[in-house]
């Protein structure tokens, strides 16, 4: 397959790009441009998503776009000329729309009439269910989820997509793109919209290419992927005897198929973000704030995941970044986790060490930036760890060098499960799984989110029935793994002929 034309082609570019992705949301708009540049310059990010947006509609778009291309030039001459910008067009709109006059270049890119007026709302709304129908979505205020089958609704994304091209952006995100085409059967405007943009960054992107993704597990037409990545929130489990800690989870691989940029991908490069909706999952004052269990299983201990992150305190915050650093690295080839260092708060907003903070920023907390957070240092460290290798795909057929077959699948249960992510108990729970690698040996690595010691047991054939335990023995003590790091992994390895297991931690 030939590569997209505005498509970048090289494996190799792009996960170098996401390896070292982190989220700057807004940042031409920022209180604190100076010492966000200061930052940058020391971290060395290579992709800094969210660099510009609007969600909620500005009459007053042109001086939007004139910020958001002096921000970029700002990073592109003061830091470092490749950094990759993300722009964002999100899956929302808002009646101020009508106040934007529809440029001539985008009815031409379009092959349509020119016309001299401005967008049109209503027009936009097509035939998609709205959030007060059922459809979950963020804090509307009077907006909308548009309709991707509306000729409308793609002048509005071709616009944005091209004004931010011009403006220095090579990389756009495309919001919750399942809710914008849930009217769009076979995604054919969904494919037309990337041709499109792609075709846009041919001509007017900085270096001829543009990165698109969206938030699932993708789309793919034909065999062929419509984005070059996907981004996610994070999987997790609240840990309930350790809040507000989580266990992060992996929910499914990203969707296979020849990527745009010409090669085959069985799981797609994803980035895990820690995501932001509102601040809250639970609002204030509802009884389950009192519950431990109902409430580990709300959102984040009762948060989105920014404002659960940002009100840890400092060690436990940064262990949790790298943490999520070596899970994401771990979980697959070409996942990566994108730290944020500016986040909205939004109506989770407190104070801390007596200023009122309304973002997160990682910034090194001074006079520049008063409500910095001090996390700029963590994130620099985790990049300089080695990566930890995801798991080949296991053999199938787990016979023993003597015939015998093991029934399938072979887990660890006790402690140590819950902390894998696991459901307790649960001896065919995914996420506490080991892998066939040949010959009756199972391994897995998992990476865990707290320091101490756990005991654990094997479950084989999805049955606590069979468990072997210290030494084999079906009534002995369990095993025991001591972690001294948040974040450190540990491998386990069980030969179902001998019986042994053996422990590394890492």
């Amino acid at each position: 397959m030939s590569s997209t034309p505005g498509t970048l082609t090289s494996r190799e570019s792009l996960n170098h790009i996401l390896s070292r992705a982190v989220t700057l949301t807004n940042g031409p708009v920022s209180p604190c441009i100076e010492d966000d540049l200061r930052m940058l310059k020391q971290i060395r990010p290579r992709f800094i998503g969210r660099s510009a947006y609007v969600w909620i509609t500005k009459p007053d778009d042109l001086a939007h776009l004139q910020l958001a291309a002096e921000w970029a030039r700002r990073v592109h001459f003061e830091v470092d000329e490749d950094i990759v910008l993300q722009a964002a067009i999100f899956e929302a709109v808002y009646p101020d729309v009508e106040q934007i006059a529809i440029p001539r270049e985008v009815f031409e890119v379009l092959g349509e009439e020119v016309e001299t007026r401005r967008f049109r709302y209503d027009d936009m709304m097509g035939s998609v269910l709205r959030p007060d129908q059922g459809v979950a979505g963020g804090p509307w205020d009077g907006g909308n989820v548009p309709d991707l089958t509306s000729p409308e609704t793609m002048r509005w994304f071709v616009y944005r997509g091209l004004r931010y091209l011009q403006a220095g952006y090579e990389a756009i995100h495309l919001g919750q793109m399942h809710l914008i085409c849930g009217a769009d059967r076979g995604f054919k405007q969904a494919v037309r919209l990337c041709s499109i943009l792609r075709s846009l960054a041919a001509t007017h992107a900085r270096r001829g290419w543009v990165l698109l993704d969206a938030h699932g597990h993708g789309m793919a037409v034909d065999g062929t992927l419509l984005f070059d990545f996907t981004s996610r929130p994070m999987s997790a489990r609240g840990l309930i005897e350790h809040r507000p800690q989580l266990a992060l989870l992996k929910r499914g691989d990203a969707i296979s198929g020849q990527h745009p940029g010409g090669w085959e991908c069985e799981d797609g490069p994803v980035l895990v973000e820690v995501d932001n909706w509102c601040g809250y999952s639970l609002s204030p004052g509802s009884p389950e704030w009192e519950d431990p269990v109902k409430l580990s299983q709300i959102g984040r201990w009762g948060y989105d995941e920014i404002s659960w992150l940002a009100r840890l305190e400092d060690e436990p915050r940064r262990e949790f970044l790298r943490y999520a650093h070596r899970w994401t690295r771990h979980t697959g080839a070409e996942w990566y986790f994108q730290p944020p260092v500016t986040r909205l708060l939004e109506h989770a907003s407190f104070e801390r060490n007596g200023v009122f903070v309304e973002f997160y920023r990682a910034n090194a907390s001074s006079t520049s930036c008063p409500e910095g957070f001090g996390d700029e240092s963590a994130i620099s460290a985790i990049w300089q760890e080695e990566d930890l290798k995801p798991e080949p795909s296991p053999i199938p057929q787990a016979l023993t060098p003597s015939g015998v077959r093991v029934p399938e699948p072979v887990s660890v249960l006790g402690e140590l499960q819950t902390y894998t992510g696991g459901i307790p108990g649960d001896a065919s729970c995914p996420w506490s799984r080991l892998l066939h690698i040949g010959n009756g040996v199972f391994e897995q690595t998992f990476v865990l989110p707290l320091a101490g010691s756990f005991s654990f047991a094997i479950a084989v054939g999805g049955s606590q029935s069979d468990l072997t335990k210290q030494g084999g023995v079906a009534g002995g003590d369990p095993f025991t793994v001591t972690v001294k790091r948040p974040g450190d992994a540990v491998r386990i390895r069980f030969d179902y002929e001998t019986r042994d297991v053996s422990i590394d931690v890492r």
